[in-house]
């Protein structure tokens, strides 16, 4: 299965040895499924990892990023987004998630929205999906069984 994360869950894998995050993206690498990522995602990860409040929070180096966003290139298959593709999404920043996935041939894309909204995370997949941590809903449960 090819899947597509956004630079929100890559970000939490990162700081979260112990995490959900971290434990679905190394089911992913793990398992017989395929990562799809484009630069606008991995570049979205890095800025994010470098905001001072992330900092704080990690306390991880510049180097220590570099070498996250270089181990996740190494291990996704990377894709250009198409531009032209457009969708109907709540957040207009998800649409390179959504690009990223359908260039990429990714089976679902996983996309987590901000703590506000009332919908969580929105899903791309017939899969049937599982709610964790009330924050976001993955079909980890799914990914690991395959």
């Amino acid at each position: 299965m090819k899947i597509t994360l956004d630079s929100t869950i890559l970000v939490r894998a990162f700081e979260d040895s112990g995490g959900l995050a971290r434990d679905l993206l190394f089911t992913i690498l793990d398992g017989n499924h395929t990562l799809v990522l484009s630069s606008e995602i991995l570049a979205e990860t890095s800025r994010v990892l470098r905001y001072p409040r992330m900092r704080e929070r990690h306390g991880m180096s510049d180097t220590r990023i570099y070498e996250y966003v270089m181990f996740l290139q190494s291990v996704a298959t990377m894709v250009r987004p198409d531009p032209v593709l457009i969708a109907p999404i709540r957040d207009a920043n998800d649409i390179v998630v959504l690009q990223t996935a359908v260039g990429g041939g990714a089976s679902g894309g996983l996309a987590d929205a901000p703590r506000q909204s009332a919908r969580r995370t929105r899903i791309s997949s017939p899969l049937p999906r599982r709610h964790f941590c009330n924050q976001s809903i993955f079909w980890y449960s799914q990914i690991r069984n395959c």
